[in-house]
């Protein structure tokens, strides 16, 4: 039953196409009808791509002075996950995207104070080495900014006044990571990232797997 409905689609689908196209469309119809074909009989193509969505919460510590603890919210897509661990190196990457916010913390002194945040987003392969640990890489594209202010000072009744500057850098973005599957629904993460304006950041982060 199914070769049969499946012929009658594909005569049905290369009459439609004729009928638009004209008598030009007559020697290319079997090629595009076989190929169809063998997308919808082959199931076990699709096993191979799933949409999945995560998002996680991340704390960790900044590059700045005196170490300010900083946090990030970041969402990820996974568009490529192998359905086996079997296979050479490639065949078993998953490749997902992601979008992130990260607040590195900020710093305060007698003087003033230093502040910076970061919005990115990256492209992550992630290699596993078993079904509960993963390692993985991530490089994009982040806006960085970094937030100067100088209080004001007095000596000897002279007041000087304070001064704020404001440094935005978009480079590149990337890092290195850790992962355990918790459970399916969760995953732990421990990485290194780098950001522009030469700010990075150790942290720890939980991932929900939607």
């Amino acid at each position: 039953m199914d070769s049969i409905f499946h012929t009658i689609y594909k005569l049905n689908l290369g009459h439609i196409i004729e009928l638009i196209f004209g008598d030009c469309y007559m020697k290319k119809r079997f090629v595009i009808a076989a190929l169809l074909s063998a997308v919808v009989a082959t199931p076990s193509f699709a096993a191979d791509i799933e949409g999945k969505a995560y998002a996680g919460i991340r704390v960790g510590q900044s590059n700045l002075n005196s170490s300010p603890i900083g946090f990030g919210l970041f969402g990820g897509y996974t568009i490529f996950e192998p359905n086996t661990f079997k296979g050479n190196f490639f065949s078993k990457l998953k490749i997902s995207v992601e979008g992130e916010y990260t607040n590195h913390g900020s710093a305060n002194y007698s003087i003033g104070s230093v502040k910076a945040s970061s919005f990115g987003a990256s492209a992550v392969a992630k290699y596993p080495f078993n079904s509960k640990f993963s390692a993985l890489v991530s490089a994009g594209l982040a806006r960085t900014t970094v937030e100067t202010t100088i209080a004001p000072v007095t000596f000897f009744g002279i007041t000087i006044p304070g001064s704020s500057s404001t440094s935005t850098s978009i480079g590149l973005h990337g890092g290195v990571a850790g992962e355990y599957n918790v459970i399916p629904e969760v995953t732990l993460r421990a990485g290194y990232d780098f950001y522009p304006n030469s700010v990075n950041m150790l942290s720890a982060a939980a991932i929900y797997n939607f």
